[in-house]
């Protein structure tokens, strides 16, 4: 929930329709941790970095956020690093990139340079993915699923009044025996 309530703010400060613009994200987000091994709250967070760094349009963002995480997974790299990467990249700076072996072509405009930016990251497509066919990748999918399981149920758990209720009553009567001791 703090994920998408910073990518709507985001969102919101760059002029786009938060709204239906955060659905889309949320499904994306949802995808790639279905097909990767990182959490859906990484992804929104990257592309949260990438919308206040290179203020993208819906599409952009996107396809920025899912070079991102191929990148993150590629060069071994956190998902935050590679989303600053991409970030800095939709305006202009992509000398970084060199430090990890990536030669990028300078545009005559900054969105020319984000573009040569999406074309060589292109050749990472999948890597994100591949990570999910070894031992480790395969963990932390299951990882990922247990801790949507645990969202689901505790969001149950803590939107119902009964439990809200019963909780309030054991507090109160821990309180009375605090003080009768």
């Amino acid at each position: 929930e703090a994920s998408l309530n910073r990518l709507a703010f985001a969102l919101k400060a760059t002029g786009i329709n938060a709204k239906g613009a955060l659905d889309d994200m949320d499904a994306m987000a949802s995808k790639i941790q279905e097909t990767t091994t990182y959490q859906d709250d990484q992804v929104l967070s990257a592309a949260t970095m990438i919308q206040t760094l290179g203020r993208l349009s819906q599409d952009g963002l996107k396809q920025a956020t899912s070079a991102a995480v191929d990148l993150s997974a590629a060069l071994g790299i956190d998902l935050q690093t590679a989303a600053t990467l991409v970030g800095k990249a939709a305006t202009g700076h992509t000398e970084t990139f060199a430090k990890y072996g990536l030669s990028i072509q300078k545009g005559s405009t900054n969105a020319e340079t984000f573009a040569n930016t999406l074309t060589t990251l292109s050749r990472l497509q999948g890597a994100a993915e591949a990570q999910t066919n070894t031992y480790a990748g395969a963990v932390a999918q299951l990882k990922n699923s247990f801790g949507e399981l645990q969202e689901t149920t505790g969001g149950w758990v803590t939107k119902n009044p009964a439990v809200v209720s019963v909780i309030k009553e054991m507090t109160a009567v821990m309180a009375d025996m605090k003080e009768k001791a």
